[in-house]
């Protein structure tokens, strides 16, 4: 199961000598470090498998030479001609942004989409037109909230208020599919993960089969690592209070050699190829 948010708090908490029934708080202080400890274990990760946190973005191509793709890209993994349907696309190639001309005579006898990426843009140098290209770029998992839920559909749960307004800690970004890619946990552990949100705060998902009542947003993290997020909090906050980290140490440095011989027999993805995509 994924964690939901109050469970990350009682848990890092709990790692530094406070009660499990001690009442959280909106302003929890604990929200913060594992903020910060989402931040640090994802970047990590990436840093192991650069694919395990993977965003994509389709575009159609119209014989530009190059396309704008989302802010805040900075890296592209790899790219795919999805127009034969995306589960049979053809092989990528990139390019240096030097050689961008170099297949433009003769793009029909090619077998797999050319590609750049500089400066925010995405090149296809072939000038092809009537294809659907998706490329693919690490992305970090956003930040996380709960928060009681306004109303809900099989498939959709509204959110009109910030989390510290009602019962709930954290923060919402209020832009459009901001956390597609995320999950929604509720407390008795269903999750779904986003297909989209609004800007108002309307998530949709798979159907639920217990309409939640307080949901959770959730890193799309394996599951038997999800514990690093709180083991990492409780490390941080610890440090802040000057208190020993040994023995939380010993737990995360156990855990990260089991990621580690993971990300190097590439068991969490096949090679050049996204086996389980995660959606930023």
């Amino acid at each position: 199961m994924l964690y939901h948010l109050k469970d990350l708090i009682i848990k890092t908490r709990q790692h530094i000598g406070e009660s499990e029934e001690h009442t959280i708080t909106p302003n929890d202080t604990a929200v913060g470090y594992v903020y910060d400890a989402i931040d640090y274990v994802c970047a990590k990760i990436i840093g192991f498998d650069e694919l395990f946190f993977t965003a994509y973005y389709d575009i159609s191509l119209d014989g530009s030479l190059d396309y704008d793709m989302p802010l805040g890209v900075r890296r592209v993994a790899f790219v795919q001609d999805i127009s034969a349907g995306a589960t049979n696309p053809l092989d990528t190639e990139p390019i240096d942004f030097i050689n961008r001309y170099q297949f433009v005579t003769a793009y029909s006898n090619l077998t797999s989409l050319n590609y750049y990426f500089e400066n925010g843009k995405i090149g296809i140098p072939t000038k092809e037109s009537g294809i659907t290209a998706r490329v693919y770029y690490p992305a970090i998992p956003k930040k996380v909230f709960y928060m009681d839920v306004d109303s809900t559909s099989s498939t959709t749960v509204t959110l009109t208020s910030e989390p510290e307004d009602v019962n709930g800690a954290g923060k919402i970004i209020r832009t459009a599919n901001h956390y597609k890619g995320m999950y929604l946990v509720d407390e008795s552990g269903e999750y779904h993960e986003v297909i989209s949100n609004t800007a108002g705060g309307v998530f949709t998902t798979a159907a639920w089969t217990t309409s939640p009542t307080v949901v959770s947003l959730a890193p799309p993290v394996d599951p038997r690592f999800q514990q690093l997020l709180h083991l990492e909090a409780g490390i941080l906050w610890k440090i802040d209070l000057d208190d020993s980290i040994v023995e939380l140490q010993r737990r995360v440095d156990s855990l990260w050699e089991q990621f580690e011989l993971l990300a190097v027999d590439n068991v969490t993805h096949r090679s050049k190829e996204i086996e389980h995509i995660r959606r930023g």
